[in-house]
C-alpha cells in the first residue's frame, strides 16, 4: 500500500459482505491514510480488495458529505472494532453515525432511485432476484432498524439470499416502502422478512 498510495495506513478495518454473512469473496479492506497521492483509490492486493481514502475524505464519506453511493458504506464504521479492526485506531473516536440517521434514510432512498432502476437493477444470474450489491442497502436498514449491529436470525438468512442472488427483486421494493415509511417516523407495518421461511 505504502509503494500505490505514498504512505502507511492510519486505519484498517474489514469491509464487504463478509461482515453481513458468509462469504467464499476475497477479503474486503478499508484503509485510511493522514493523506495520499489520491483521496481515493480502490486496490488489488494479493487478490484482496483495499478501498484506500484520505482522512478528510473518509471524514467526508462519514459526515455524507459524497455521492451517495459512497455516503452508503458510512455503516462500515459501527463494525469496525473487535476481529473486524486490522490496524491502527478508529481516527475520528468522536463520530456518532446515528447522529446521521436523517441522512442514511436519505442516502438509501437516493441509492434505490439513482441506481437500482434497469439495467443497474438487473441480476446478470436471475432477473427476478436482487443483486447483490443490494446487500448494503438491507443491511444498513436492519441496523437502523434495529438500533445496533446485530442482526436476527431472519435478517441474516435474507442478507444471505441476496448475497447468494437468491432474493427476490420484490423485496427491494418492500425495502422501499419500509425506508419511506421510517422518513416519515411511521410505524412500519410489515417486516421485511415476516414471511422468510
Amino acid at each position: 500500500m505504502r509503494k500505490k498510495c505514498g504512505a502507511d495506513p492510519l486505519f484498517v478495518c474489514r469491509t464487504g459482505s463478509k461482515l453481513f454473512c458468509d462469504s467464499q469473496k476475497d477479503n474486503d479492506y478499508v484503509a485510511v491514510f493522514e493523506k495520499s497521492d489520491v483521496d481515493y483509490i480502490h486496490l488489488r492486493i494479493n487478490g484482496d480488495c483495499v478501498f484506500c481514502y484520505t482522512k478528510d475524505c473518509f471524514e467526508k464519506m462519514l459526515t455524507f458529505q459524497m455521492e451517495d453511493f459512497f455516503n452508503m458504506h458510512s455503516v462500515i464504521m459501527l463494525f469496525a472494532n473487535g476481529e473486524n479492526l486490522v490496524f491502527g485506531q478508529n481516527p475520528f473516536p468522536r463520530y456518532n453515525w446515528w447522529n446521521y440517521r436523517t441522512k442514511t434514510v436519505s442516502c438509501l432512498l437516493n441509492v434505490m432511485d439513482k441506481t437500482l432502476s434497469p439495467p443497474f437493477a438487473t441480476n446478470a444470474f436471475n432477473e427476478k432476484m436482487c443483486i447483490k450489491n443490494t446487500i448494503w442497502l438491507f443491511a444498513t436498514y436492519f441496523v437502523l432498524q434495529n438500533r445496533h449491529t446485530q442482526f436476527t436470525p431472519k435478517q441474516q438468512k435474507l442478507l444471505q439470499l441476496c448475497h447468494d442472488n437468491k432474493l427476490p427483486v420484490q423485496y427491494l421494493k418492500r425495502l422501499r416502502t419500509a425506508l419511506l415509511q421510517m422518513q416519515e417516523g411511521f410505524t412500519l407495518e410489515k417486516s421485511l422478512t415476516e414471511d422468510l421461511p
